[in-house]
């Protein structure tokens, strides 16, 4: 599924009569979302960081982030104007305050913008309002992940912190307007087949359908047998059988778990000696 937002960013400079037309553009483009930026200054940086050509002269950089800040009922009434042109609400914070008056206004995605993808204490509390919204049994709230000036063990951090359910990963480039010459969309492919198997919604799948339909789940990894024998990880994660599946499919088998009485890693690895040079 395709989804087009459109970037105001701060570009409404703090006018809401502004932010309304960018609205309005975006919506007579067809585009399906507009994505707003939650700024504050001291989130983003230093007040001594340097300074920025404006058309009335040199200020400091910190001063220009300054005049963009804007109150919760700014954004609240951009959600509501948004929403009243039949385009959702996307925003990005860059902190924990920004985080939590933006999850105030209930958007309709969370954006994480590269930079701020090794923010893990933002990240954190981000999770822990996803996980509170499924105790009370309410919908999640999506969360957008860029990747632009990440590394790949940024990604798979954050990925493991926010969890996988309604999360989207969106290659990037922090250069604007980006030349064509360096939109690198064949990392796209990478990052699929690097991030891309939803280990979890699969399970959901087998746990809702397919063992009604006699499916085999694995011959690699068996439930009850992979906690009798690793207690650890049944004290560890009790009954949550999608944290008990990731933590077997991302370090389980690396560690050599007993999963299954049908399956022994030791025994595999014995009788194909080219794994012995990789294990």
């Amino acid at each position: 599924m395709s989804l087009v937002i459109a970037e105001i960013g701060t570009s409404h400079e703090g006018s809401f009569d502004k932010a309304k037309s960018l609205i309005d553009a975006a919506s007579d483009a067809g585009c399906d979302a507009v994505k707003f930026q939650w700024v504050y200054a001291d989130e983003i940086l230093h007040p001594k960081t340097g300074f920025v050509n404006l058309p009335t002269g040199q200020i400091p950089l910190y001063e220009r982030f300054k005049q963009l800040e804007c109150d919760v009922s700014f954004y609240k009434k951009a959600k509501e104007y948004a929403w009243s042109k039949g385009v959702k609400f996307a925003c990005s914070p860059f902190g924990l305050k920004s985080l939590k008056e933006l999850l105030q206004i209930e958007p309709d995605y969370v954006k994480i913008a590269s930079p701020e993808l090794n923010h893990f204490p933002m990240l954190k509390a981000l999770a822990s309002y996803r996980l509170e919204q499924k105790i009370q049994n309410k919908k999640v709230v999506p969360v957008i992940l860029s990747s632009g000036v990440s590394t790949l063990q940024d990604i798979e951090k954050a990925i493991d912190i926010v969890g996988r359910e309604s999360v989207s990963l969106l290659h990037c480039i922090t250069s604007y307007p980006a030349p064509e010459s360096e939109y690198n969309l064949k990392l796209i492919t990478n990052l699929k087949n690097i991030f891309g198997n939803d280990y979890e919604s699969a399970f959901k799948h087998f746990l809702k359908q397919g063992k009604n339909e006699k499916r085999s789940l694995s011959p690699v990894f068996h439930l009850g047998y992979y906690l009798e024998h690793n207690p650890d990880i049944k004290e560890k994660y009790g009954d949550d059988v999608f944290a008990i599946m990731r933590q077997f499919m991302k370090d389980g088998m690396a560690e050599g778990r007993p999963s299954s009485p049908n399956f022994d890693f030791e025994e595999y690895k014995k009788r194909y000696t080219d794994l012995r040079v990789i294990f």
